[in-house]
C-alpha cells in the first residue's frame, strides 16, 4: 500500500490577475454612488501593501482620471483612487519596483432601480511603465469596504424609520391621553 502526502507547498496557486470584480446590486444608483465616493476618499487602499506588517496603503488621493486605464464610454461614472510612490505592492503580477497603484471604480445604472459596481486594480511602474494586474485581492477587499458602508447606512435608515414610528405612535398616545382626561 503507498501513501501519498499532499505538500501545499508544492501545489499551485490558482491566481487569476488582471480579471476585476464585477457585482450587480439591488440598491438604487444614487447611492451606490455616494458610498463609491466616500470610499475614493477615505485616502486608503485596501487589500495591498508596501511593508510586511501593515494592511493596507493610506495615503490614496481620490482622482476624476487616471491614465492607468482606457477610458470609460460605458454609462454611469468612473472614480479613481491612486497612491502614487508605492515600492512592490503585494498582490500584483511580478510588481518589484516604485511606481502607481490604481483603482478604478464604475457605477451603472441597472433598469430598472439596481445598479452595477465594478471595480479594477493596476499597478504601474514609474521607470518603464509597465503594467501589474492585481489578483483580485485590491478588488475584492474595496468591495468590503463598499459593502460594509452600505450595510451601516442601511442600518441607520433602519434606526431612523424605527424612531420616527415610534415618535408617531408617542403622539398618537398623548393624544388619546389627552382625550380621555377630557372626558
Amino acid at each position: 500500500m503507498l501513501l501519498l502526502a499532499a505538500d501545499r507547498s508544492h501545489a499551485r496557486k490558482h491566481e487569476h490577475y488582471g480579471e476585476g470584480f464585477s457585482i450587480d446590486l439591488t440598491q438604487p444608483y444614487e447611492k451606490v454612488l455616494d458610498v463609491v465616493q466616500q470610499i475614493t476618499n477615505d485616502g486608503i487602499i485596501r487589500g495591498t501593501f508596501q511593508y510586511k506588517g501593515t494592511e493596507q496603503l493610506d495615503g490614496a488621493e481620490s482622482a476624476n482620471s487616471s491614465s492607468a486605464f482606457s477610458s470609460w464610454t460605458g454609462q454611469g461614472k468612473v472614480l479613481y483612487k491612486i497612491r502614487p510612490h508605492t515600492l512592490s505592492p503585494e498582490h500584483f503580477y511580478q510588481s518589484n519596483d516604485e511606481g502607481t497603484v490604481t483603482v478604478r471604480y464604475i457605477v451603472e445604472p441597472l433598469p430598472p432601480s439596481g445598479t452595477r459596481l465594478r471595480i479594477d486594480a493596476v499597478f504601474v511602474e514609474a521607470t518603464l511603465r509597465k503594467r501589474h494586474a492585481s489578483d483580485g485581492q485590491v478588488e475584492n477587499s474595496e468591495f468590503e469596504a463598499v459593502s460594509a458602508k452600505m450595510q451601516d447606512l442601511e442600518e441607520a435608515d433602519a434606526k431612523g424609520r424605527e424612531k420616527l414610528l415610534h415618535d408617531q405612535q408617542q403622539r398618537q398616545l398623548e393624544e388619546l391621553q389627552a382625550q380621555l382626561d377630557q372626558e
